[in-house]
């Protein structure tokens, strides 16, 4: 089955020259683009796309906001966030906003299309880059800009899949390293984000290292 992508991205040659590293897989299906995020909420709405490919900074309604109303509306659909900013704050609100994948748009093609489907199976894509920054931020600043949950609930077996997340690890490598099958640990995986009260991978890491748990 294919990958359902929406591009939400103001600059059409942008959008047109991901469109086209995107069509490379036949595995992968653009349904449509967006130059603002108002026009990206109507179209994820009219779709249902599997992915929402966000830009940050737009006219009308920014992608952060868009990203919002999306993931509240849409709970199947997931957003990967495009960035020309190598910034903390970037990286905290978008995935305080929901998405669940975050790139750079100078990102090369192989590594777009790989955060697709690393996306489109239920795991989160975050370059190093993003996950550095992110634990550099939140032990800098001290927060992670929400309220966190009830990391004292969490268990042991819980904090170190935390811990191997962290490093970027996804699920199926998780699930050899500590010899669980990868449904296990995607369940044990959402019983953390379920205490944390966050909505992803990211989230919980930069929590858990908040909390001093990682």
């Amino acid at each position: 089955m294919n990958v359902r992508v929406l591009l939400v991205e103001d600059h059409e040659l942008v959008r047109s020259g991901i469109q086209t590293m995107l069509e490379r897989d036949p595995r992968v299906e653009v349904v449509g683009g967006a130059a603002n995020g108002a026009e990206g909420i109507e179209m994820a709405r009219r779709f249902r796309p599997d992915i929402v490919l966000m830009d940050i900074q737009m006219p009308i309604l920014n992608g952060i906001d868009a990203t919002r109303q999306i993931v509240r509306e849409l709970p199947n659909t997931k957003v990967i966030m495009l960035t020309m900013h190598d910034a903390e704050t970037h990286d905290l609100q978008a995935l305080n906003a929901g998405a669940v994948g975050y790139l750079h748009k100078n990102t090369n093609p192989d590594d777009l299309l790989r955060a697709v489907h690393t996306v489109a199976k239920g795991d989160p894509y975050l370059s190093p880059e993003s996950t550095r920054r992110l634990i550099t931020s939140v032990q800098t600043t001290g927060t992670s800009g929400r309220k966190p949950g009830n990391g004292d609930a969490l268990t042991e077996r819980e904090i170190e899949l935390l811990r191997y997340l962290a490093k970027g690890l996804k699920t199926k490598q998780i699930a050899t390293e500590v010899g669980l099958s990868e449904s296990h640990v995607r369940s044990q995986l959402s019983n953390a984000y379920a205490k944390l009260e966050v909505s992803g991978a990211a989230q919980a890491v930069a929590h858990a290292v908040e909390k001093k748990l990682i």
